[in-house]
């Protein structure tokens, strides 16, 4: 097999175990899955009606090198053709009817969803086969799937994950887009519960590697064939934004007015929800597109697919190139873009800023676990090693002045450091052995080491930094802070501009969502009267936090202002009630108004065992 050029430093050889071999052996008797990238529509388009035959069998499925480990699913396949995963494409004109056979190879009784309207299921024996014929009544992204019902139940996902396809309704012609379908295997859905996640089929580091150019529009429709409260997807672009479109889900896909799209750069995908994004690459270099929930990305889900038992072994950290293979399964994509012409000699810039940022360590800060977290050099002394900042202190820079922030290494491990939302050069991004390019690699920070990271921001706005090297691990120890871009520096008052930044931790030892880093935050000093801003930022390791405003217990009104340090058009800056749904990754800016004494901010964990749901920050009008 022929590995692309790019994939070689991110692929780690493994002795090849007898077991292994023998499974291999076995899976010859069951048909091999084929990884399906969504470009070819399955079936016959004539005269307005798509005619398709679609089987569901038992497959063998290599998540990652078609050499690899694999797993035994359940999947849809075009009959005459090998099964995939994801299932075969529908894609078709508005108006089109779909004129559908499906049969069951399956044990037990399969219950079909999505082909025969969006909330008509069809029931399929063992061996039968079922005809249907729909004609969809609006265009959009849609999913259509399938469960097995054992012992009486029908449950989506799980082990029968993969039975799933998309369903691409188009209100004219076909466009130059592509589709991305994320899906799970899932035998147990607990918390703490080996699982893994593919896009189109694949897993990092052999998910597919996209190819552009500066200036290119790129149109991308991702869905999110999950199931479950647990099953959502912050989908996060680095070092651009993108615009969304449509918003779908089961039923419906909307899409947007001009006036009411927005530019991001994390969404949120839901189980069975779906977005239209559009983006424009400006700046030559390697990036990502993958989920922001820090365990959909885990480097362990390799261990899951390979059949390894606990405990896993740590991802190495002596090339940097092998340590992101190990470090990242699931949800990512690799980018690369091109530049449309020579680059151009740099032009002079202003002095730039210098701060010294420390990532250090405190031992016992959690339980008998250390805390990490970053300190900013004052003056000319460096800070006392222990003394961590848990989060990070605000960065607050000035909007078109350049920066250059050294970045020292006191940790007893690599690191390095993401600026989460800044348009910035790709090597500056912070993702060890792949930001830059073929020429140039960022390296990870090793103890005792350190790295100067450069950039002009562009926009003023609200953004994050953070560790990006085992995130489960670093984020949840606390390397993350607020990064703060503002027009005029010597302007920004604390006591009328409030951040509120949401992160994991475990005080006393307990796995906790934290609020300004404790599950108790000190109060915020603010201003009696006048207009005020709240800065909502989620750094959690995968927990999203449903946020509310209320004074005197009587619920508040907000007016938003931006999303992860975009603008908002004018036409949705409309005052609403106080209450707003975070996910890792994303960043909110709303105004206020209140003449009350205290102005209680509540923050909601819904994933939190009873008891540990609910965290209060006071802002306190000053006496």
């Amino acid at each position: 097999m022929h590995r692309p050029r790019w994939l070689y430093p991110l692929t780690v050889l493994a002795c090849v175990d007898p077991a292994a071999l023998r499974a291999q052996t076995v899976a010859a008797a069951t048909p091999r899955a084929v990884a399906n990238d969504n470009r070819l529509a399955a079936g016959v388009l004539e005269n307005g009606v798509l005619r398709v035959h679609l089987e569901a069998r038992k497959v063998a499925w290599y998540p990652e090198a078609e050499d690899g480990p694999f797993k035994d699913v359940t999947a849809f396949g075009e009959r005459g053709k090998p099964p995939s995963i994801p299932g075969p494409l529908l894609r078709i004109p508005l108006g089109t009817t779909i004129d559908a056979t499906i049969t069951n190879l399956l044990s037990d009784t399969i219950v079909v969803l999505g082909l025969r309207g969006r909330g008509d299921s069809l029931r399929i024996a063992p061996t039968e086969s079922a005809t249907l014929k729909h004609t969809p009544r609006h265009a959009g992204s849609f999913l259509y799937a399938a469960s097995e019902v054992v012992g009486g139940r029908s449950n989506l996902g799980g082990t029968t994950g993969q039975l799933v396809g998309g369903l691409i309704v188009d209100a004219g012609a076909s466009k130059r887009d592509r589709v991305f379908i994320a899906t799970g295997w899932d035998p147990a859905p607990i918390a703490g519960n080996a699982y893994f996640l593919a896009m189109n089929g694949k897993s990092w580091p052999h998910t597919e590697k996209f190819v552009h150019t500066v200036g290119d529009t790129v149109r991308w429709r991702v869905l999110n064939a999950g199931s479950g409260v647990a099953a959502h997807h912050p989908m996060h672009l680095h070092g651009f934004y993108y615009r969304v479109d449509a918003r779908g889900g089961w039923d419906a896909d909307t899409l947007y007015r001009a006036a009411d799209r927005r530019w991001v750069v994390t969404e949120n995908l839901p189980g069975a929800g779906s977005m239209t994004m559009t983006w424009m690459p400006t700046r030559a270099g390697n990036w990502l597109f993958h989920c922001h929930n820090a365990d959909h990305i885990a480097g362990r889900h390799r261990h899951v697919i390979a059949g390894r038992a606990r405990p896993y072994p740590a991802a190495p950290t002596h090339d940097a190139g092998e340590h992101l293979a190990w470090d990242m399964a699931g949800l990512v994509n690799a980018i690369t873009i091109l530049p449309r012409e020579a680059p151009r000699a740099a032009k002079a810039t202003a002095q730039p800023r210098r701060l010294r940022l420390f990532a250090q360590e405190r031992p016992s800060h959690y339980g008998n676990g250390p805390g990490f977290g970053y300190v900013v050099q004052e003056g000319t002394a460096e800070p006392p090693r222990d003394s961590v900042v848990i989060p990070g202190p605000p960065l607050v820079l000035r909007r078109g002045q350049p920066v250059e922030i050294t970045v020292l290494n006191r940790l007893p491990t690599h690191t390095a450091v993401h600026w989460h939302g800044i348009e910035l050069e790709s090597f500056y991004d912070g993702i060890s052995g792949w930001s830059g390019n073929a020429e140039r690699r960022a390296p990870m920070i090793a103890p005792g080491d350190s790295f100067v990271v450069r950039f002009t921001p562009p926009r003023a706005g609200t953004f994050i930094y953070h560790a990006h090297v085992t995130d489960v691990v670093q984020l949840g120890r606390g390397l993350y802070g607020p990064l703060l871009i503002v027009p005029d520096i010597s302007a920004r008052n604390p006591r009328v501009d409030h951040v509120a930044i949401v992160g994991f931790g475990r005080p006393d030892g307990r796995a906790r969502t934290l609020i300004n880093g404790s599950a108790s935050p000190a109060p915020l000093e603010r201003a009696r009267t006048g207009k005020q801003r709240l800065r909502l930022i989620n750094i959690e390791t995968e927990a999203n936090v449903t946020v509310t405003m209320s004074a005197d217990s009587v619920p508040m009104r907000w007016t938003p202002l931006a999303k992860d340090g975009f603008d908002l058009p004018r036409s949705q800056r409309r005052m609403a009630p106080a209450r707003v749904r975070i996910f890792p990754g994303e960043t909110y800016d709303f105004e206020f108004e209140s003449a009350a004494d205290v102005v209680d901010v509540r923050f909601e964990n819904p994933s939190a065992p009873e008891g540990q749901r609910v965290s209060m920050l006071q802002l306190r009008a000053r006496r």
